[in-house]
């Protein structure tokens, strides 16, 4: 109370220091009721946002040739515009658990995924493919796209000639699938690729092995407009990009094609 005491009477006329120490009382009592009227008003509380809840339903589907597969949908919106079908490789005994941590990512984003084992008998796996598609179109999405890594790819590319599809990604594939512990092969051919006018997007690493590399660049300068290649460094292959250090820009790049075909 310095400040008080310092207060010159002759300033003001008649009690000038009482006048004023009164004030400071009340300036006082004012803003301990205003500090304890504070702490009774409600703060408004603020909405924080959830994670996209993903439903995964695990189903059969059935090809054109009666033959039974296993699969699982990721659903993480109800407005299903878009649909995916993720065709997995056969290296390292790969299944469709190799698609799965993409398949949340894709549902997570709003768009149906739907992964598949395939069968044994690789000579018809386009037919395993189009019955994804096929399934896809069931629950309502007016858009397909085909990502396949691999033999998975060779099968996406052989059934885009036969369906219509929004978009088509190819990733580390061979013209041909391989044989498989029963049957023969599928094999893709140049009149397959030059009439596939949707927009594409193929993958390679630079020194994946068995001439993966060379005959995607193959591929791809066959390939009508709209289409985009892209060739990460090291030698990794299909799915396996997933594990290495390119997995980010790798799934992202994959998010991206199918967010520019909304």
């Amino acid at each position: 109370m310095d400040s008080l005491n310092q207060y010159d009477p002759k300033s003001r006329k008649g009690g000038g220091s009482v006048k004023l120490a009164e004030l400071a009382g009340t300036l006082v009592l004012a803003l301990a009721l205003a500090s304890l009227l504070s702490g009774c008003v409600a703060k408004p509380e603020i909405a924080t946002p959830t994670p996209q809840e993903l439903e995964v339903t695990r189903l059969s589907l059935t090809a054109a040739d009666g033959k039974k597969l296993d699969g699982m949908l990721f659903s993480g919106d109800k407005d299903k515009g878009i649909g995916v079908v993720l065709a997995h490789m056969g290296a390292h005994s790969a299944d469709q658990t190799s698609w799965i941590s993409f398949a949340r990512s894709a549902a997570e984003e709003g768009f149906e995924a739907l992964t598949f084992n395939f069968r044994d008998d690789r000579s018809q796996l386009d037919l395993d493919v189009r019955a994804a598609i096929a399934y896809l179109r069931s629950q309502g999405c007016q858009k397909i796209v085909c990502i396949g890594a691999s033999m998975g790819g060779t099968a996406c590319l052989k059934a885009a000639g036969e369906e219509d599809l929004a978009g088509l990604v190819v990733i580390s594939s061979l013209w041909t699938t391989g044989s498989g512990p029963t049957g023969g092969a599928l094999v893709a051919s140049s009149a397959d690729v030059t009439k596939l006018t949707l927009p594409k997007l193929f993958i390679t690493t630079e020194d994946d092995g068995n001439g993966v590399p060379a005959t995607m660049e193959a591929i791809y300068a066959l390939a009508p407009e709209p289409k985009t290649f892209v060739s990460f460094p090291g030698a990794v292959h299909g799915t396996d990009i997933f594990f290495s250090s390119q997995a980010d820009e790798f799934r992202d790049l994959l998010l991206q094609f199918l967010e520019d075909l909304r």
